[in-house]
């Protein structure tokens, strides 16, 4: 996941900025850690909103009510003017926003008693929406699936004749659940826990009624045995 952060200084720390008057100067060098990386700036350096990637951890087959966490830990340091061995700079994190169709939540906690680091556990899920959208998609699913079949089954048990729109939107339906189910909002690969539920059981179920419409079609458009008159035998 990829964060857009800034920092504000004290203002022992920050000099003025006579280049650019909407970030901060720093006054002294500071080495300022966000995760994995490391941002090294100079004295007198322009301190402009940096970008920096962290992993993220979850499960896509729970789709969508997968979770995923995220651990932010950040740390800073610096030398203080007339001196050369480096400070730890205290720090205050603050965190904000969520992915599109995503809900997070943000639990900031101290490691050190000093409170000279700062750390955060991000708990990511899907949207109220997002989950919304996914469910209502795999009920009408699961509907048109269930009334095709209703339909196969009634042809078959009252030997009504199959007309051909039966097979053609049988058939079009067919095709279309793989993309009812890529309309899912933000929906991972195929292969995922809704897949097992939804799309292999629909797409099964109308292939069944479309062999049934098949063989009852077929049976329908088979020429009838021609009548073949008994003549009684005499006695």
């Amino acid at each position: 996941m990829k964060y857009l952060f800034s920092m504000k200084l004290t203002n022992d720390l920050a000099a003025d900025n006579s280049r650019q008057s909407l970030f901060y100067e720093t006054a002294v060098p500071i080495n300022f850690t966000f995760g994995s990386q490391t941002f090294t700036h100079a004295k007198g350096s322009v301190l402009t909103v940096q970008t920096v990637t962290i992993p993220i951890t979850g499960d896509p087959s729970l789709y969508p009510f997968d979770k995923w966490f995220s651990y932010v830990q950040v740390f800073a340091s610096f030398i203080p003017a007339g001196q050369t061995k480096s400070q730890v700079l205290p720090v205050v994190l603050e965190l904000s926003g969520a992915p599109n169709g995503f809900s997070t939540s943000f639990e900031f906690f101290d490691v050190h008693s000093t409170e000279l680091d700062a750390y955060a556990d991000i708990n990511i899920t899907r949207s109220k929406t997002t989950k919304a959208l996914a469910i209502l998609i795999a009920v009408a699913m699961w509907a048109l699936s269930l009334c095709s079949v209703a339909l196969a089954i009634t042809l078959w048990a009252y030997e009504k004749k199959v007309e051909p729109p039966f097979i053609v939107f049988t058939a079009a339906l067919l095709f279309a659940l793989p993309g009812l189910r890529n309309a899912m909002p933000a929906a991972p690969a195929m292969g995922v826990l809704v897949d097992q539920i939804v799309l292999v059981w629909g797409m099964a179920l109308l292939s069944i009624s479309l062999v049934v419409y098949y063989l009852r079609f077929i049976a329908s458009v088979l020429p009838a045995k021609p009548y073949q008159a008994v003549t009684p035998s005499a006695a």
